[in-house]
């Protein structure tokens, strides 16, 4: 499905973001992808640190098998070289999954929102970036091209950028 592995863009952020741009303009995560096919299903999907593959259910259900939610990325990403907080809104964003997503090319920007409109509490998380191969089943993990990740984890920092909950 995909052409090429996705990848991540870090910005040496060793893996960790706090989603606050006006500090930091990087403090997102840019994920790009080529799909060499038009993909049926395709979801970014945020678990607990503890989740594994082999506890992929489908439908996935918010606070089981540690599920926590589906990232919202912000609309038309890839159509722009880089993240101005003066022209973009970064809380203008469409939810995953996606469906019926043509081949080419596609970059997503993740500002720590999740699909039901929350946004993600900090802690260390796992993700799972996978699109649904041609007459794949998605009960069926194997039927799934799945984004290696070069890093087990990713971790979430307060708001404020500090190891602190308070502002």
């Amino acid at each position: 499905m995909f052409l090429g592995d996705p990848f991540i863009t870090d910005w040496g952020a060793n893996w960790t973001w706090s989603f606050n741009p006006t500090r930091n303009r990087f403090d997102f995560i840019e994920l790009s992808a080529r799909l060499n096919y038009p993909c049926v299903h395709l979801r970014w999907d945020i678990f607990d640190t503890y989740w594994t593959e082999n506890r992929w259910q489908y439908p996935p259900i918010v606070g089981k098998y540690g599920y926590i939610g589906s990232a919202a990325t912000m609309k038309d990403a890839d159509t722009f070289w880089y993240y101005d907080p003066s022209r973009m809104d970064k809380d203008n964003t469409i939810s995953f999954p996606q469906l019926r997503v043509p081949r080419g090319y596609a970059k997503h920007w993740w500002f720590g929102k999740l699909a039901n409109g929350s946004h993600i509490a900090p802690g260390n998380y796992t993700f799972r970036f996978a699109a649904l191969r041609p007459y794949g089943n998605p009960n069926i993990s194997d039927h799934w091209d799945i984004m290696q990740m070069p890093v087990r984890h990713f971790g979430v920092l307060p708001l404020n950028g500090t190891n602190s909950t308070l502002r």
